[in-house]
């Protein structure tokens, strides 16, 4: 399936078009699927947006404005308020998964291949370091740890557990 005919490229299009609006803004950055190109109608939307150090706080109070009004659910994710980075992530009407990482250089976030910037300064993504890439079970475990420390509610788990069951049997069934 190609990224932009895909049922959730709407969503994408939406976070890039409102996070422009926030303070610091330098880039939207995929991770995930629409980065790899692996996109399919269960996919969720990985996208980090970008900012200038020092905009964080201010970037992170207008959170909700990335994310649209009639969204079904919301959460944030920020185990350690220390770094300037942190998650805003909802469930569209769709049932589409947005998970919105909000990060500035001096978070220390590190990309893993691959990642696409969809907008904005394409040098910002060389301002993050880089790790080799992340395995499902190495994922599962670190979401696994912020669940257990309070920092990711149990839902955001088994959504992923359902998505992957979903999938395995797609496949077994053919």
């Amino acid at each position: 399936m190609e990224t932009e005919s895909s049922r959730q490229w709407s969503c994408v299009i939406d976070v890039r078009d409102r996070a422009l609006q926030l303070p610091g803004y330098r880039a939207s950055i995929l991770i995930g699927s629409f980065a790899a190109g692996t996109v399919d109608d269960l996919s969720d939307v990985d996208v980090i947006v970008a900012l200038e150090d020092g905009a964080f706080d201010a970037a992170w109070q207008q959170r909700a404005s990335v994310r649209p009004l009639d969204a079904l659910h919301h959460w944030d994710v920020r185990p350690d308020r220390s770094r300037e980075i942190a998650a805003h992530n909802w469930f569209t009407r769709e049932l589409v998964l947005v998970e919105c990482v909000f990060a500035t250089p001096r978070g220390r976030l590190r990309l893993a291949e691959p990642f696409a910037v969809l907008d904005g300064d394409p040098a910002a993504a060389e301002l993050f370091g880089r790790r080799g890439p992340i395995a499902r079970t190495e994922l599962d475990e670190y979401n696994e740890q912020l669940r257990s420390k309070g920092h990711l509610p149990e839902f955001h788990l088994l959504y992923g557990k359902f998505i992957r069951a979903l999938r395995a049997d797609r496949v077994r069934r053919g």
